[in-house]
């Protein structure tokens, strides 16, 4: 019994490559073999032969179409996919195989997450470093998770003490995470900042930009305010915020 390919996203480019039959590959071989035993050597013509492959420049270049126009629709955005909770963990309640751990250590949570709004996440420590938003299987949980960003590996943090009452719930809160459609990966600053444009630099981005004020929802697309550098408003004197260019928003979560 062979081993399953494991699938990937670009199987389906290949799912149109036939499954091997040695015996009519077998059969093929002596055919080809009886035929060339049975003629005379020929020369080769200076010119190849071009018949074959005029025919396939149609459907050659139809599939050259199809498969620029997929690559054409994949990289454009049209919609700014949001994820309401990030889903930490499995129905059984184990931390979900999308992640890995790159860390274990020991502490205790004792308020609401800052960064993040949902029900299960807190704001939590340990030693002198702080972890928001970390994210519990249970009320009774002994363990979190808890996350630099969606991206990078989780730390596994074992309480010393049990989780407090968890606070209400806003319903109107910012992303925790924002990916823009140029690629950076942005997370919301729960520390005190300063202004740029008049807003709040709500998001640090892994290079170093930053993104300014909420996400205007009015489209499909989200966008939002952004500089390249730091440079918050003068005293009384602050920057127009329409200087700021706008970032389209791939996706966020919440």
């Amino acid at each position: 019994m062979t081993d399953e390919v494991p699938r990937t996203p670009f199987s389906w480019f290949r799912s149109w490559v036939p499954e091997r039959d040695e015996a009519s590959r077998e059969r093929a071989r002596e055919r080809l073999e009886s035929h060339i035993a049975r003629r005379p050597p020929q020369r080769r013509s200076a010119a190849p032969a071009r018949g074959p492959r005029r025919r396939l420049v149609g459907p050659l270049a139809a599939a050259l179409v199809v498969v620029g126009a997929g690559v054409a629709v994949a990289s454009g955005f049209w919609r700014t996919e949001h994820t309401a909770h990030l889903p930490v963990f499995t129905p059984a309640g184990r931390l979900s195989p999308d992640f890995t751990v790159g860390s274990h250590a020991s502490g205790s949570c004792w308020t609401a997450s800052l960064a993040s709004g949902a029900a299960d996440a807190w704001r939590c420590a340990a030693g002198n470093a702080i972890h928001d938003p970390c994210f519990a299987a249970a009320a009774h949980a002994k363990t979190v998770v808890c996350f630099l960003d969606p991206w990078h590996p989780v730390t596994i943090l074992r309480l010393t003490k049990p989780l407090p009452r968890h606070g209400p719930t806003l319903t109107q809160t910012l992303p925790w995470a924002i990916e823009t459609t140029d690629g950076r990966r942005c997370t919301y600053l729960t520390g005190a900042t300063a202004p740029m444009g008049g807003e709040r630099i709500n998001y640090g981005c892994t290079d170093h930009s930053y993104l300014i004020g909420s996400p205007d929802r009015s489209r499909s697309l989200w966008t939002i305010r952004s500089s390249r550098t730091y440079r918050p408003d003068n005293p009384g004197h602050p920057t127009p915020l329409a200087d700021f260019p706008l970032a389209r928003i791939a996706r966020t979560i919440s």
